[in-house]
């Protein structure tokens, strides 16, 4: 009896064996399928985090749109800012290029003021 007890002991270790052979073979596979699918869904969620966090950072940015506009209307006015001189101008002279068509030449040095800063 003791004999036949052994005998199942060494088939039972031995079924056990096997059975963990078959299944760690079998796991090789799906677990390299696994790992294709799970570097997948991780390259997934971190885009989705990046665009998550570039929308935070987009809604958290100040309206520059907004300031731009203000200094557009500051530039519209055509008031002056007071200033002291550091030195009194005696005479402004305005020459126009020769380069010019004509017809610009006739209108004159008055519709160039626009532009002389």
């Amino acid at each position: 009896m003791g004999q036949r007890l052994k005998s199942k002991g060494k088939l039972v270790g031995f079924a056990k064996g096997m059975g963990m052979a078959l299944l760690w073979a079998s796991a090789l596979p799906t677990s390299h399928a696994q790992t294709a699918q799970t570097t997948g869904s991780e390259e997934l969620r971190r885009r989705n985090q990046a665009d998550t966090l570039e929308r935070q950072r987009q809604q958290q940015a100040p309206n520059v749109d907004l300031q731009s506009q203000a200094l557009a209307e500051a530039a519209d006015t055509p008031a002056l800012p007071s200033e002291s001189p550091c030195f009194p101008i005696q005479r402004f002279a305005l020459e126009i290029p020769s380069q010019l068509s004509p017809a610009i030449r006739l209108a004159g040095a008055n519709d160039f003021h626009h532009s002389v800063i």
